[in-house]
């Protein structure tokens, strides 16, 4: 099974004065680096791209490993990634991470509360089975007894 998940992409990204710059900079190889470079910090766990890992992500986006350092610096000087001792991070990407990290929280703080505060599951009923009926009944049969 495919464990994909989303996260928001405003509608107007492309014309964000953020990315205007880069655009006008990188062209629309650098939309698709920056894009790439999202998706990867939404698929780690902590929302970085670490510095060591550049090399083998620039095969995965058909690039250079000094390409890709050169456009993620570009992306931290304008003010889309920003770089800290784990590596690089977009505040965007964060604000979303942590969202569904507290959704995700509160959903099973929730749960837990209804289900210690519920009855406990009974047994389900045992019905019986219609293929293990002994017969039909037949009702003119049971007529002709009551008039004899």
């Amino acid at each position: 099974m495919n464990n994909t998940f989303y996260f928001p992409h405003d509608y107007d990204a492309a014309n964000d004065d953020k990315v205007l710059q880069m655009r006008s900079e990188k062209g629309l190889v650098g939309y698709a680096l920056f894009w790439l470079c999202l998706e990867t910090m939404a698929k780690n766990e902590n929302g970085y791209i670490m510095t060591t890992l550049l090399g083998g992500l620039s095969i995965g986006y058909g690039t250079t490993k000094e390409e890709l350092k050169v456009f993620i610096d570009y992306c931290v000087g304008i003010g889309l990634f920003c770089l800290d001792q784990n590596g690089f991070f977009s505040p965007r990407m964060m604000e979303h991470k942590n969202f569904r990290k507290t959704l995700s929280i509160n959903g099973k703080q929730g749960a837990d509360k209804r289900w210690k505060n519920s009855p406990p599951i009974s047994p389900p009923i045992d019905t019986p089975n219609a293929k293990e009926r002994k017969g039909k009944e037949r009702k003119g049969y049971i007529l002709s007894l009551a008039l004899t």
